[in-house]
């Protein structure tokens, strides 16, 4: 059995009043083949961004950005003459100018998840497996167009769809539970738990889960 990961913890103090909370992901060995349903889950997960992806509006925007010259008398005058704006700080001179950026609108709303959930289902329900990886599939999908939404904006990505190359699947927390020493995700498998003592606590109180 594999070593516990190294908990994820938020290196900043909590206000008064909050409670800090930490993210844990552990390793455990299992002798089931889920190959089948990683490569599906993939598969069904990637449908999603390209369906969400194909429903993007790019809006054009326009932004102010900036350089910065030495300062000379004579750059000033120039500037002055063209008619740009800029702001004398110091040695420096900060020129501003406009540009043109596409940015990306996520659709978002009840009825294209709906259809977006029906299309996937038309696929997914002749493979045996449970209706709840769909609807992880749709959350994660917009996660993953949000965080690279974010990482464009910046200027970190470019136009480029995001691909998945990961084979894993999620699952929501209410959709497993613990008892005892194993771990059972929505009572079709079970897999034995290593002894840490992060838990104790949760041996001794299981949790029960639908």
């Amino acid at each position: 059995m594999q070593n516990p990961a190294s908990p994820i913890t938020k290196s900043k103090k909590p206000k008064r009043g909050k409670v800090l909370k930490e993210a844990r992901a552990y390793k455990i060995k299992h002798s089931y083949n889920v190959a089948d349903l990683l490569i599906r889950y993939q598969w069904i997960l990637q449908t999603a961004i390209n369906e969400i992806w194909n429903r993007i509006n790019w809006a054009e925007v326009t932004k102010e950005n900036c350089y910065i010259i030495d300062r000379d008398d004579k750059a000033i005058k120039l500037l002055e003459i063209q008619g740009k704006k800029f702001e004398v700080k110091g040695n420096q001179i900060k020129v501003y100018y406009q540009v043109r950026r596409l940015i990306p609108e996520i659709l978002e709303s009840e009825e294209f998840e709906r259809e977006l959930r029906g299309k996937l289902m038309q696929f997914w329900q002749h493979t045996g497996y449970a209706t709840h990886y769909v609807d992880s599939a749709i959350r994660v999908a917009y996660q993953v167009l949000k965080s690279w939404k974010t990482n464009y904006v910046k200027g970190r990505r470019g136009r480029r769809k995001p691909v998945v190359k990961r084979l894993a699947a999620r699952i929501k927390s209410t959709l497993f539970r613990v008892l005892g020493n194993k771990l059972i995700p929505n009572c079709d498998l079970e897999g034995a738990l290593p002894r840490v003592r992060f838990l104790e606590r949760m041996v001794s109180r299981p949790r029960e889960g639908s």
